[in-house]
């Protein structure tokens, strides 16, 4: 079966780890996703929204890059015994840090939980047992290390007016970085008083509102890697 990946452009993708991703502390780690999307691809089944997933566990660029082209590698997944087109694909980079610690409190507890009912209530649920890295990767995932270091914001519309707009109301020094993607813009802002006056305070504009999505966790497409089949690019303020 013939190999492919969705990382084409390294410099893009290395510029953007320089730039955002955050200093990883003590037991701090980051996560990163791969997903196939109908939404991308109607001819898949369903949409698989995480199928491989990666644990970034320190700031050096090109570890994080090798991680990444671990991650980007997507020949070999299938859809009802057809493999995935490259279309279907993108590849997320949450910016928010996770702590091992947290997670494995959490772990410990759910797992505790789960061998109570095998063993004390005969109620045994293996299939999840079954599944255990799965479960020990969704710990990870809900435990964030501290308050989110950025806001990321979902244009959902390509107009590059709206998006200067936008940029000029945070403060262009407040922007650390601006991707296009499929169908708009991700921008990653400071998370500090003065981007959270203006956006939560003062408010966003009606035109500008209605087109942007605060997103719960800095989860955003990693620039130089394709989305649904499209480059994530930088762009430049």
């Amino acid at each position: 079966m013939k190999l492919g990946s969705i990382l084409i452009n390294e410099k893009i993708t290395r510029a953007f780890i320089e730039k955002t991703v955050p200093p990883l502390k003590n037991d701090e780690v980051l996560v990163a996703l791969l997903s196939a999307r109908r939404k991308y691809d109607p001819t898949l089944s369903t949409s698989q929204e995480i199928l491989a997933r990666k644990i970034i566990r320190d700031n050096d660029v090109e570890k994080i890059i090798q991680e990444l082209r671990k991650l980007s590698t997507v020949g070999f997944y299938l859809d009802k015994g057809k493999p995935i087109s490259q279309t279907a694909f993108a590849m997320y980079i949450d910016l928010n840090p996770k702590s091992i610690l947290k997670a494995f409190t959490l772990f410990s507890r759910e797992i505790n939980n789960l061998l109570y009912d095998c063993i004390i209530t005969q109620n045994a649920d293996y299939q999840t047992l079954k599944r255990i890295d799965l479960k020990l990767f969704s710990t990870i995932h809900r435990s964030n290390a501290r308050t989110r270091p950025f806001w990321c914001l979902d244009i959902d519309k390509k107009d590059f007016t709206l998006l200067k707009e936008l940029v000029a109301i945070l403060g262009k020094q407040n922007v650390l970085w601006v991707s296009e993607t499929r169908n708009g813009f991700h921008l990653i802002a400071e998370r500090n008083e003065e981007t959270g006056k203006r956006l939560f305070k003062e408010g966003l504009p009606p035109t500008i509102k209605s087109v942007v999505t605060m997103k719960k966790e800095p989860t955003t497409p990693v620039p130089g890697t394709l989305q649904g089949g499209v480059l994530v690019k930088q762009v430049k303020l």
